[in-house]
């Protein structure tokens, strides 16, 4: 499901990758003299389409398709990746390393997704403006010096930018602490709630036990330096608070703690079937281990491959493109496929794991 055919971007290292797994940017523009997208004719959509296609042929590196190649698999693969869609866009263009997205005619004409694994706001920041200057030379966005770039929504007016950080906070859902990160994020403005949500209205949410995602709130809140050093500050303090509550836990709780990561990996190894929410609670876990010296063999890398590889989409893709052979009593029942598929899956990584102590 590689584009390159190299590692996904949610596969390498990053910064802070112990409690960060992965940074988002998405920024929403409009096209002048156009109306916004609740309002366009089909023409309307077209023109648009072509001309933001045609900014893009500057960069070889963007592949472009259009509404039609996009079924409701497919943008749920994507969903599961990080790209959030707020409407179904009538064509998108992604770069070949599946971690910059321009979605078109959604809620705005256009909104460019760039995703980096950690804890990394600068780097996300300039692949994506990377990508807002070439347009910016090509076409003229709606604009006003008062109210900054324009959006149907009020929220996404000034910048347009809305940074995003997905946390994994097992520590602090364990000792029941995560009212500091709760706190932190009132304190500073900025949206907490449980990450990973399926499908593509950002509605249902599969497993927001560990996972949290934190969001940056209103984009007419300053500028844009204003608002990612507002999410960093928030974020770095969230991530020493995790650490902190961690390494106390594994100094008071030792035992506790081996236990809880032995019962994990146990139940990983053992399970014929596992659904979402046991493999990232799983996933999870393990994190602690890794952290706390407890386990070695398994990056926090290759859990967050674990943890996105093993979602709907994924699972059914292998599903698809695959040739299992399952036993009897699961052929006939394609949700145990699916269980079956990412218990195998989560076994084949943590067959890898070593237990130090």
């Amino acid at each position: 499901m590689e584009l390159n055919g190299e590692k996904a971007w949610f596969s390498k290292d990053g910064p802070d990758n112990d409690v960060v797994l992965f940074t988002r940017i998405t920024l929403v523009r409009n096209l002048a003299d156009f109306l916004f997208p609740a309002g366009l004719t089909e023409d309307d959509r077209r023109r648009i389409d072509s001309l933001v296609y045609d900014a893009f042929l500057q960069d070889d590196t963007f592949l472009a398709a259009s509404s039609d190649a996009l079924n409701d698999f497919s943008l749920s693969i994507l969903s599961e990746r990080g790209i959030d869609f707020p409407g179904r866009p009538s064509s998108f263009i992604m770069n070949t390393d599946g971690d910059t997205v321009c979605l078109v005619n959604t809620t705005d004409h256009l909104r460019l997704v760039s995703l980096t694994p950690g804890f990394d706001c600068r780097a996300a920041m300039e692949k994506c403006y990377r990508i807002d200057e070439l347009l910016q030379n090509r076409m003229q966005f709606a604009a006003s010096l008062e109210f900054g770039y324009l959006s149907p929504s009020v929220r996404s007016c000034g910048t347009g930018m809305r940074l995003s950080v997905v946390l994994c906070l097992p520590a602090m859902v364990f000792c029941g602490r995560t009212d500091i990160a709760e706190e932190l994020c009132r304190r500073k403005k900025l949206e907490i709630s449980g990450a990973f949500r399926s499908g593509t209205d950002g509605q249902s949410q599969d497993f927001p036990m560990c996972f949290f995602e934190i969001s940056s709130g209103d984009c007419f809140r300053g500028t844009e330096f204003d608002q990612s050093a507002e999410i960093q500050s928030a974020v770095m303090l969230i991530i020493n608070a995790e650490r902190k509550i961690r390494a106390e836990l594994a100094d008071n709780k030792r035992t506790v703690l081996v236990n809880l990561v032995r019962r994990s990996w146990a139940k990983g190894l053992s399970s014929q079937f596992l659904d979402r929410s046991e493999t990232a609670v799983i996933t999870a876990v393990i994190r602690m281990g890794l952290e706390t010296g407890i386990v070695s063999g398994i990056s926090h890398s290759d859990l967050t491959d674990l943890l996105i590889k093993t979602r709907d989409a994924h699972i059914g893709y292998l599903l698809r493109t695959g040739d299992f052979s399952f036993e009897a009593d699961v052929n006939t029942d394609s949700e145990l496929q699916a269980e079956r598929l990412r218990a195998v899956v989560v076994q084949e990584i943590l067959e890898n794991l070593t237990f130090i102590i």
